[in-house]
Parts: structure tokens; C-alpha cells; sequence
């Protein structure tokens, strides 16, 4: 075969990929439209076998990524330890994390892990994502205040474990009072050591996040739940069991004052319609 004719096969090969190209891409782009149809009518499962077959059929197109992911996430209730649920949120970090395969710094993708895990209770994993998330956006309040509340949730949930291992039932009593053993004493110093810093990292993290957002309730009710938790922590300490607990109690009248500010707000205009 002489080099002239070759050369024209190639070029007709060449063509021929470029064409086959150009039609997945055409019907990666018709499975990606008939995939958002059925999102916005609630077929997720539907939706979800469409956004496959338009990255099967273009890879490239991070956009039928993103679809997917969603559709999976969508289908995933945070707290809910069945397998099924636990499988759309394993499917939607799969397709999340494809996504930063090829794009790292991909904003949707970031905040999707971090809910993820966040909802799958894999704290450690989410808090990851969630400081990625403020590397990318240090304006953003949501990441600073979501870190808070993974801090409160693993100092809260050890402290309360062990005053119920220890009989104490009564939350409005210290974990600590004039006359505990020292058992208890030494238990208290214990999550103490152990938890002291996430606390008072989950503080710094809502006064960031209220920086940010003004009038932000649900940092304000966190800045009572830490300021609680770091009182408890005091392990005997009267007076500064007491100037947190004070601390407590002045941010959960500012949240219950706010919060009543806004429902009297809606409420006028919504008379006023």
C-alpha cells in the first residue's frame, strides 16, 4: 500500500472517531436533559439511570457528575444507619469523589462529601471536607458553624454517656458538685483533657461564623450548648461552672430573642399581603 493511501485510511479513521465522538457527546447531552426532567419530578431513581448513561457515554462531562451525585445524595437521610440508605450516600461520595478526581477544587463536590459524612455520622472524615470547603471560601459562615456542631456532638455525647454511667440524670445538675467521690472527680478530668479543645474550638468557630452572618440563631444556640459544655467541664470549679453557665444562659436568651424577632417579622408581613 503506497504512503498516499495510508494516509488517506487514518484520515478517514480520524474522521470517523471524531463523528462517533461527536454523537456520544450528542447523546450524553440528551441523557444528561431527560436525567433533569426526572429530577424535578421526583423520579430520582430514574433520573439517576439517566445522569449514568450521559457520563458512560462522556465521561468528560462533569456536569452529568454533579446530577448523579445529587440524585444519590437526595435519596440519603442523614442519622438513618439501614443499608439501603447507607448505599445511595456510599454512591453519591463515589461519584463526589470522581469529581475531584478530575476537578480538586470543585465547590459542589467538597460540600457534598462534607454533608455526606457529616450525615453518616463519620465526623473525623467531615470535618476534613468542611475545612477544605473554608480554604476555598473563608467568607462563608456555614462550614465555621457545622464544625462547631461536630465539636459539640464529641464532647456532648461522651460526657453524657458517662454521667449516666454514673447515675447522674439530672441535667440541670454539674457533673461535678461539692461533694462527688472521686470517681467521678477523675472521670470529669478525663473527657475534660480529652474534650476541652474541641470545645473551645467549636467557639472560636461560631464567634467566626457570626462574623460572617449576622443574626445567626443557630450559631447562637451553639454558643449556649458549648458554653454548657465547658461549665460541665469545670469538674468542681464553682466559680467558673457558674460564669459559663451565666455565658449559657445570656446566648440562649439572645437566640430566643432573636427567634421571636423573626416570627414577629413574618407575621406582620404576612398580615400585610
Amino acid at each position: 500500500m503506497s504512503s498516499r493511501k495510508r494516509w488517506g485510511m487514518v484520515m478517514v479513521l480520524a474522521v470517523g472517531a471524531l463523528v462517533a465522538a461527536g454523537c456520544s457527546q450528542l447523546r450524553a447531552r440528551d441523557q444528561l436533559n431527560k436525567g433533569v426532567r426526572a429530577y424535578k419530578s421526583a423520579q430520582f431513581n430514574i433520573a439517576a439511570e439517566h445522569f449514568k448513561n450521559a457520563v458512560r457515554l462522556d465521561p468528560s462531562l462533569l456536569t452529568a457528575r454533579l446530577y448523579l451525585a445529587t440524585a444519590y445524595q437526595t435519596q440519603f437521610t442523614p442519622g438513618n444507619p439501614s443499608p439501603d440508605n447507607l448505599r445511595f450516600g456510599r454512591e453519591a461520595l463515589r461519584v463526589y469523589q470522581s469529581i475531584l478526581q478530575r476537578q480538586p477544587n470543585n465547590a459542589n463536590a467538597i460540600a457534598g462529601i462534607a454533608s455526606i459524612y457529616y450525615g453518616m455520622g463519620r465526623f473525623q472524615h467531615a470535618r476534613k471536607y468542611y475545612l477544605l470547603q473554608i480554604q476555598r471560601d473563608p467568607n462563608d459562615p456555614t462550614p465555621y458553624y457545622t464544625l462547631a456542631v461536630i465539636d459539640w456532638n464529641q464532647s456532648y455525647r461522651p460526657r453524657l454517656a458517662t454521667r449516666i454511667k454514673f447515675g447522674i440524670t439530672n441535667a440541670a445538675a454539674p457533673f461535678v458538685g461539692r461533694r462527688s467521690p472521686r470517681q467521678i472527680i477523675q472521670a470529669c478530668k478525663q473527657l475534660a483533657s480529652a474534650n476541652m479543645s474541641k470545645v473551645d474550638d467549636g467557639l472560636q468557630n461560631l464567634r467566626k461564623a457570626m462574623e460572617l452572618r449576622q443574626n445567626y440563631a443557630d450559631a447562637m444556640d451553639y454558643m449556649n450548648l458549648l458554653y454548657r459544655e465547658k461549665a460541665d467541664l469545670q469538674c468542681g470549679n464553682q466559680k467558673a461552672y457558674q460564669e459559663y453557665s451565666n455565658k449559657a444562659n445570656d446566648w440562649y436568651n439572645k437566640a430566643a430573642a432573636l427567634t421571636r424577632a423573626e416570627a414577629l417579622a413574618k407575621s406582620k408581613a404576612s398580615a400585610a399581603q
